[in-house]
């Protein structure tokens, strides 16, 4: 069992992270992979390939090819991110001229001054709020800007604990039981780094560091898929080919495993029914109190409130129907906090 981590746990207690690799691929029909992103509208995920001239669109299952947007002839840069609420869905930075391009997909692109001029790096769009862009920078001071919707204000950060040329950069949610703040990943191209930070009071703290999971020789580009909370990475291998992998890494899926339940005195079990898609909660209640009872998906999205008031002794069931799935049944009741993964498949 699991528990919802507090970013204060989390940034107080943590000397390890894990990094899991569930898949990997090696596009034949890509010459480069530079800068990753996820096409949230369309379930896609993108990378750039200055060689190729383009923004390739493949399928995050298989990584197989889904087509492809020109980008400009003789636009040098590596960072890349799509965002469904801008003007411009898919933004990249343009280290010939020293500006952001962005275009909505149609072929043409416009473009704005780039704050950070010709030493930007990887980019990412804030999940929480998709009218901020993030750039890092790819050489000292080791940094990461904060561009706003209209694209003259900016906010810079320091970046602590960096050891070499910075590549990639992600912005996700930590789940937290109140207020969601946003993390940032990074890693370093040579020395082959992921660095976790967290946002307290308006500077970043590195609560981890860890070595990429693989060996190779050049770490790339970060981009998360929102909805499930699966994150990519791009990387040169040691055979010189340029490869993506899926990786879990588990402080975006809200629940952590290996954390072991608040103060457990209810019995928080669940019978699934994957052939329905469904599964039967049950909360074995000591005393009668007051409670709540939710369900979460794997990115830490709250997919529904079963319950929410008093429930009484004994045995309660509750009916839990989604798509197929990872989730998480959290129940709280006074001071205790219980957890239970449901899976649902077809």
């Amino acid at each position: 069992m699991g528990v919802l981590i507090v970013l204060d746990l989390l940034l107080t207690e943590f000397s390890q992270i894990p990094i899991t690799v569930m898949d990997t691929w090696q596009p034949g029909y890509a010459s480069e992979i530079l800068d990753l992103s996820f096409d949230s509208l369309n379930g896609y995920l993108l990378f750039r390939s200055n060689s190729d001239g383009v923004i390739y669109y493949a399928d995050p299952i298989e990584c197989s090819y889904k087509g492809e947007l020109s980008i400009p002839a003789g636009a040098g840069g590596f960072g890349m991110a799509f965002s469904d609420q801008s003007d411009g869905h898919y933004f990249i930075d343009n280290k010939t001229t020293g500006q952001i391009m962005y275009s909505n997909g149609s072929g043409d692109w416009n473009s704005f001054e780039n704050p950070l001029g010709y030493g930007g790096s990887g980019m990412s769009f804030n999940y929480s709020y998709d009218s901020e862009l993030f750039q890092v920078t790819s050489e000292y001071p080791w940094q990461i800007y904060s561009i706003g919707p209209d694209t003259t204000e900016f906010s810079i950060y320091d970046l602590p604990g960096v050891t070499g040329e910075i590549s990639g950069c992600m912005v996700h949610d930590v789940l937290t039981e109140g207020q969601i703040p946003p993390a940032l990943v990074v890693t370093t191209r040579f020395t082959h780094e992921f660095l976790f930070y967290g946002d307290y009071s308006g500077q970043l703290s590195l609560y981890a560091q860890e070595n990429c999971p693989l060996t190779v020789l050049e770490s790339l580009g970060l981009a998360c898929d929102f909805w499930n909370g699966d994150i990519y990475w791009s990387y040169l291998g040691t055979d010189s080919l340029y490869y993506i992998s899926k990786l879990y890494i588990p402080i975006f899926g809200a629940v952590e495993d290996h954390m072991t339940s608040v103060n457990p005195v209810c019995n928080l079990t669940a019978a699934e029914n994957p052939a329905s898609g469904s599964a039967q909660i049950v909360a074995s209640m000591p005393a009668a109190g007051q409670a709540s009872l939710q369900v979460f998906d794997v990115s830490g999205r709250l997919v529904e409130s079963l319950h929410s008031g008093e429930l009484p002794e004994d045995q309660n069931s509750f009916a839990f129907n989604a798509s197929p799935g990872l989730y998480f049944a959290v129940l709280k009741h006074e001071s205790n906090v219980e957890t239970v993964k449901i899976v649902l498949t077809l």
